[in-house]
């Protein structure tokens, strides 16, 4: 039944994470392995391949050294038959060197013989302008007249024959063994010789063969003819053409001199001082793995296609149960019970799974069920003291008013001014204190008082009670929470300092404006908020001698205890205080006070 769910894929779904994270480990994991396989196939490759390639250069290098020795030992046979008499006559000479045909087909530019002086005296083909012509050449002539040693020329450019050319010259000794002239054989490379095996092969399929004279550092013929007669890059890069004009035999990795990566090995050809090097493109020699790499690619994009279906297939049916459950849980209505106990369907993980989630479930219903019963005594017990609080703040406040009332009816049967301005300045403190329980009683709230509500309600009635029409009274307040225990200190001393600048400030009926201000001060980093409760005035100000006068009178005492009570201090000031209507203050009294709730227990 579970298996006819449609297909979804989510990325919050367990069962396509799990998909998606074993496709990812099983493709890696295979990338990772072809990587390494291949990594090991293609150094055991080079390996072997080097080994092939050294041995088939070697036996072309043989090949090469071994014409070139025979070419040489033929003419070096050849001058020893030539005796100072036969040098001296040039007929016989050119007779002689007529009926030694083995060297015509040695050499395809021709041979001649030269004098002490280099002067040639016997020469074949006679196409080719020699006899009488003087070779004194400082790199092949020169060295086998002076030191009677055979050699074999750099490659250059004949003067005769206008084309890349290799000689070889072999001294003419006299009896004593003191060179008398010189036999030289000329090889043509622009025409058919025994180097046409090295230009006619190619190594492989693609690679090619290179033979370069070491000392000019130049390759003398190559199976890519645009190579014959190029010169090797400058030492410092090539690294392995250093190795190799530097004597190196072996093999390694290197660089055409187009910039292609190679397999390059290299066997010197000691007679003429040069090397022959095969080269084989590492496309070509590593082609059979990067083939392998490619097939193993399509297997695993076919296997992680069949791995994606099965792995989606299982845990599709082993999470069923799971996702059965979620479903049965997801359309239960929101009743007041706990729903009944899920079926187990395996007795398998998932089975353990809902098992566990049946134990918790009964748990929790019978955890509810205490719950419930403690939650109806708690109600209980909180309406009662609520109830309770309540009619305490309720008979607080008469029994404050019946105070008050007592006392006002004092004032007005006594005769003595001062005492009826005592008993009215206790009514005022009393009155503060009977607003604050009547805005709890009010509120229904114990814990905090609205400080701006209850400021405003107190201000009024103090202004009420004891100014006279000409005074206007001005409120701007911010509205905050604080506790009880700062609301009675803060209502005592607003109502000490009204009454303090209704009693001296507007004397005989002065006019004016008495103001009460509580704002929030300008934020400041790493401090707690602070606010600033200010009551000033417009009046007469402050007397010369109010610094000595503040310590007798018993309310501005009794208002700085309260500020120190609130956590504050009472600033008296002259001057610099503006109201909201911008008239100039004759007096102010300023507070900065810190609410003892947090922020997060403001409205």
């Amino acid at each position: 039944m579970f298996l006819s769910r449609p297909f979804k894929l989510s990325w919050r779904s367990l069962q396509t994470r799990l998909t998606l994270l074993t496709l990812g480990i099983f493709v890696l994991g295979m990338v990772g392995a072809i990587w390494g396989a291949g990594r090991l196939l293609q150094q055991d490759l080079q390996a072997q391949l080097a080994q092939q390639q050294f041995a088939t250069v070697s036996i072309v290098a043989s090949d090469v050294n071994q014409e070139l020795a025979d070419r040489l030992r033929a003419l070096e046979l050849v001058a020893k038959d030539i005796s100072p008499a036969l040098l001296a006559n040039p007929r016989a000479l050119q007779q002689h060197l007529q009926a030694r045909p083995v060297l015509q087909a040695m050499f395809n530019a021709g041979t001649f013989i030269t004098n002490d002086q280099g002067v040639g005296l016997a020469a074949l083909p006679l196409s080719i302008p020699r006899i009488g012509v003087t070779f004194w050449e400082p790199t092949h002539v020169n060295p086998v007249l002076e030191q009677g040693k055979s050699v074999i020329s750099p490659v250059m450019v004949g003067k005769q024959l206008h084309s890349p050319s290799v000689s070889l010259v072999a001294p003419v000794l006299n009896p004593q063994g003191q060179p008398m002239g010189a036999l030289v054989g000329v090889i043509d490379l622009a025409k058919p010789n025994f180097l046409d095996k090295i230009a006619g092969s190619h190594y492989g399929r693609t690679g090619s063969y290179v033979l370069v004279a070491r000392a000019q550092r130049l390759m003398v013929t190559s199976s890519d003819k645009r190579n014959v007669m190029q010169a090797l890059p400058a030492p410092g890069v090539n690294a392995m053409a250093d190795r190799f004009v530097a004597g190196y035999e072996g093999s390694g990795v290197g660089t055409t001199p187009a910039g292609a990566p190679v397999l390059v090995a290299a066997k010197n050809v000691p007679v003429a001082n040069w090397y022959l090097a095969a080269h084989l493109p590492t496309a070509e020699a590593f082609a059979p793995i990067s083939a392998l790499q490619q097939r193993m690619g399509w297997g695993i994009a076919w296997l992680t296609l069949l791995l994606l279906g099965l792995t989606w297939w299982v845990l599709r049916r082993q999470l069923a149960p799971l996702v059965s459950t979620a479903a049965a849980l997801s359309v239960l209505p929101a009743p007041a019970s706990f729903p009944a106990a899920l079926p187990v369907l395996a007795d398998d993980e998932v089975g353990q799974l809902i098992t566990g989630f049946n134990h918790l479930l009964h748990s929790l219903r019978e955890r509810d069920a205490v719950l419930q019963r403690k939650q109806q005594q708690l109600d209980l017990l909180v309406h009662e003291q609520s109830a309770m609080l309540n009619e305490i703040h309720h008979r607080v406040k008469n029994n404050l008013q019946i105070i008050t009332s007592l006392l006002r009816l004092e004032a007005g049967r006594n005769s003595q001014p001062g005492t009826r301005a005592v008993l009215q300045d206790m009514q005022g403190r009393i009155r503060s204190m009977a607003l604050l329980h009547e805005a709890l009683y009010r509120t229904g709230t114990f814990a905090s008082v609205n400080l701006a509500d209850y400021v405003r309600q107190l201000a009024t009635q103090a202004f009420r009670a004891q100014s006279h029409a000409a005074v206007q009274l001005q409120l701007d307040l911010t509205p905050v929470q604080v506790s009880m225990d700062m609301a009675t200190p803060c209502g005592l001393l607003v109502n000490e300092l009204i009454t303090n600048s209704l009693k001296h400030a507007f004397p005989d009926g002065r006019s004016g404006t008495l103001s009460v201000c509580l704002q929030p001060d300008p934020a400041q980093a790493d401090t707690p908020p602070s606010w600033s409760l200010c009551v000033c005035d417009n009046g007469v100000g402050l007397p010369p001698d109010y610094e000595q006068r503040r310590s007798q009178s018993l309310g501005l005492q009794l208002a700085t205890d309260l500020a120190q009570q609130m956590g504050g201090v009472l600033h008296i000031s002259p001057s610099n205080c503006t109201a909201e209507a911008g008239a100039a203050c004759g007096a102010s009294f300023t507070v900065h006070l810190t609410p003892d709730l947090t922020a997060s227990a403001q409205p």
